[in-house]
């Protein structure tokens, strides 16, 4: 395939400014910015002008635009349901952010439309896409039997409404950011299973959902592990004015600790450290990047939904373990 993929972006708030500017900057071989959709009209279609593309103010028009050949979604999770029924009748590829329901239920429909469909469903799981999730994945068997981990992603408030609307975004850090975490350690770590055994979770900032949670995590029988379980923690949270971001692996031989704010990849041996850099990849025009790749035959899908459906479980497991042995 030969001809440049028309891309019909819906949402242009954080994330969606950042699929835009990329697409329209060539990093996203292959594609263009063919129409944008956003709530707020005027705004969009000022965004259009910036950014060269048609904005269509009816989301189903630009779903059904002929020049509009593939979909993606950076849109609270309240909308992924209605865009994914409507771009799986549309017979259209889509991108859809994280997390891909507010439900396993919601998620678990969302795989099977574009099953019956036949039709590429990719989830936007950029943390996989980081040179230091990369690494970890690729240097984990080094550690010769994973025995530990402590994964720590910490991001300030951003003030935006939906964060705290449970009917928007299904939830509070878990599903908006530990989603990601949850999923590159599973990614990384390759267990047969991934278990939440308990939750704290507190509200702080938010009124209405989590801003602070607090996981046991037990992963079965990990490929990377000589162990049948093996305990850690998880903790995510939406709360102070820094960010920390830290995922550390301990095995038989050593341990790793990635640094994602310094852009670190720290080898630990006893009492010795080997420490190097590593550069930021621009990780949502990666994934772009490989989605329109598997439109073009290119390549295999990134994330397939299956994927994404499994992180939305683990989110789900933290939930219920919360609700029983947690606050």
């Amino acid at each position: 395939m030969t001809t440049s993929i028309g891309i019909g972006l819906l949402g242009l708030g954080l994330h969606g400014t950042r699929y835009a500017r990329h697409i329209v900057a060539g990093d996203v071989p292959g594609a263009h910015l063919a129409a944008v959709w956003r709530r707020d009209r005027e705004r969009g279609r000022q965004d259009a002008d910036d950014y060269g593309a048609r904005f269509v103010e009816d989301m189903d028009a630009l779903i059904r635009d002929d020049d509009v050949d593939a979909i993606i979604a950076a849109v609270p999770a309240g909308l992924h349901p209605e865009i994914a029924a409507r771009t799986a009748a549309a017979k259209k590829p889509l991108l859809c952010e994280k997390p891909l329901g507010r439900t396993s239920a919601e998620a678990s429909d969302i795989v099977q439309r574009f099953a019956d469909a036949d039709v590429l469903l990719t989830v936007a799981q950029t943390l996989r896409f980081d040179p230091l999730v990369v690494a970890l994945r690729e240097r984990i068997d080094a550690l010769e039997g994973l025995t530990g981990f402590c994964f720590e992603q910490r991001i300030e408030p951003r003030g935006l409404g939906w964060e705290d609307r449970p009917e928007d975004s299904g939830g509070g850090v878990l599903i908006q950011t530990g989603i990601h975490t949850l999923d590159a350690l599973r990614v990384i770590t390759r267990p047969h299973a991934l278990h939440v055994r308990a939750a704290t979770l507190d509200r702080h900032v938010f009124r209405h959902v989590e801003d602070h949670a607090l996981l046991t995590v037990e992963l079965e029988a990990p490929a990377t592990s000589k162990l049948s379980r093996v305990v850690g923690q998880v903790a995510t949270s939406k709360i102070g004015g820094s960010r920390h971001m830290r995922f550390a692996l301990y095995g038989e031989a050593g341990g790793l600790e990635a640094d994602f704010i310094g852009r670190t990849l720290t080898t630990v041996r006893g009492r010795e450290q080997h420490v190097e850099s590593m550069k930021e990849r621009p990780t949502v025009a990666a994934i772009a990047s490989a989605f329109v790749r598997a439109i073009r035959g290119e390549g295999p899908n990134p994330v397939p939904g299956n994927e994404g459906l499994l992180a939305v479980r683990a989110v789900e497991d933290a939930y219920r373990a919360a609700s029983v042995n947690g606050r």
